[in-house]
């Protein structure tokens, strides 16, 4: 009998127990029973928990509630292109079609993934490491996309690669988007730079949240490996670089996987300054307008709250427009952008959204005293 934690619900119980049986599968786990197993939390949420059998020989990592057909689709593309840790077992009722509750819609509680347990932190992200995910197929999130789309129609009007999709492509994402009027995001979409140039709009599978955190490896010198698919999704190139925008060496190593031969140094600042507005973009307007609380919530916003709010950033992203174009006409300018994130602590691309707007229009006031005098 598998020991309880005080934090579990007997269907989290249950569910480890569905689980090490569906593990006998697995060589390493035959004759494994719940009593020869070690639970250790890996979440806070205890949510996600490492299995671990007393001999030492059998380990794996168990998400509770790992029943999004999304996430098990990427995963099993993920985990057949190398870049992914092996799923062991999954919940017979995620095996064929992944049907939900005929009653409810919803999948059922007993949802769950045992996945092989990479002890070793992977580091950051690769140039090498994000090209291989970017090669891959598309197509895999179309039937996600028409449910996305279903869901906020205001979607519909948008590219295949909008910077909305990794938000909104986990339902939680979805339900708050819902709180903000359509209009308003239609508009703050139409004024947002999209990315412009080959490498940073090109449609792509993106992780969605490409740090260090999400990235192991089986073995100290193992390969680098994805976890975490919560917002993986398809959506423009630039979204997974953003989070290394202020590493060029992640933007040459990249450009090289993805060019066949060494790019040159205007193509990588380029790159590294569509990433930085990308991150931007991401972080600091639409992350924050899209996981906006409204009422009933404790801390949510009234409409009117949020409709100031939105204006707001309308504002902003209408003046970041004006600025970035003149930039990106100006390889000069490119360059400046590019270079001071270096000298700074977390980041250029770390400011606050009004410092950050601030930052770019004084470096294009320069430039045009300078080019007067």
């Amino acid at each position: 009998m598998l020991q309880q934690n005080a934090g579990w619900t007997k269907e989290h119980a249950e569910t480890l127990e569905l689980a090490i049986a569906a593990l006998q599968e697995h060589p390493d786990w035959v004759g494994v029973t719940p009593g020869d197993v070690i639970v250790s939390l890996l979440s806070k949420r205890s949510n996600v928990v490492l299995l671990s059998s007393k001999s030492g020989k059998a380990s794996a990592v168990l998400h509770l509630g790992y029943g999004n057909p999304r996430l098990v689709t990427a995963h099993m593309m993920l985990t057949k292109a190398g870049l992914a840790v092996d799923i062991l077992a999954l919940a017979s009722h995620a095996r064929d079609g992944f049907p939900t509750n005929a009653e409810s819609g919803q999948w059922p509680l007993t949802s769950w993934c045992a996945m092989a347990y990479g002890a070793a932190e992977g580091g950051d992200p690769t140039g090498a490491l994000i090209s291989r995910l970017h090669k891959l197929s598309t197509s895999w999130f179309e039937p996600f996309r028409a449910e996305i789309i279903g869901d906020l129609p205001m979607l519909a009007e948008e590219p295949a690669n909008s910077a909305l999709y990794p938000l909104v492509t986990d339902r939680r994402g979805r339900e708050v988007s819902k709180h903000i009027p359509s209009e308003k995001l239609r508009d703050l979409m139409a004024l947002l730079p999209r990315p412009t140039g080959q490498h940073a709009e090109r449609l792509v599978t993106v992780h969605g949240d490409l740090y260090d955190g999400n990235v192991v490896r089986m073995s100290t010198d193992g390969p680098q490996l994805l976890i975490d698919f919560e917002y993986m999704s398809v959506s423009c190139a630039v979204h997974d670089l953003a989070f290394s925008c202020d590493d060029l060496g992640v933007m040459q190593d990249y450009l090289q996987e993805m060019l066949g031969r060494a790019p040159t140094t205007d193509e990588v600042e380029e790159l590294a300054f569509e990433s930085i507005i990308a991150y931007h973009i991401h972080f600091y307007v639409l992350r924050e307008v899209i996981w906006t609380k409204s009422l009933p919530h404790p801390e949510g916003k009234s409409l009117a709250e949020i409709t100031v709010m939105l204006d707001s950033y309308l504002d902003h992203a209408r003046s970041l427009a004006e600025v970035v174009a003149v930039i990106r006409a100006c390889q000069a300018l490119r360059h400046a952008v590019v270079e001071f994130p270096a000298g700074l602590e977390g980041g250029g691309c770390m400011y606050e959204k009004a410092i950050f707007l601030e930052k770019m229009q004084a470096l294009v006031k320069a430039s045009t005293s300078d080019s007067q005098s």
